[in-house]
């Protein structure tokens, strides 16, 4: 959840993923879903992606584990951590 809030920070509300978005990409393409962290812990940001075997609309939605292609879908920052060298 706290990841849901750093995308809606960071997106305009047709552009930000749902939570579900989120909870699948960080489910099923964990290797592609990548925090950083504060030295206490806290989420600062993240990048996640999914494979896919073409990049359109419809392969957004879905991870394909045998595919060639990362497409990423978020690269986020809180507004206090960014432009500090995250």
């Amino acid at each position: 959840d706290e990841c849901y809030s750093i995308e809606r920070l960071s997106y305009p509300a047709d552009e930000a993923a749902s939570l579900q978005s989120l909870r699948y990409r960080q489910g099923n393409a964990g290797d592609y879903f990548l925090g950083a962290y504060s030295s206490s812990g806290q989420i600062l940001g993240f990048v996640c992606g999914t494979l896919c075997k073409k990049f359109d609309h419809d392969t957004m939605s879905v991870h394909d584990s045998m595919a060639h292609i990362l497409a990423i879908h978020s690269v986020v920052i809180t507004p206090e951590a960014r432009r500090k060298g995250i």
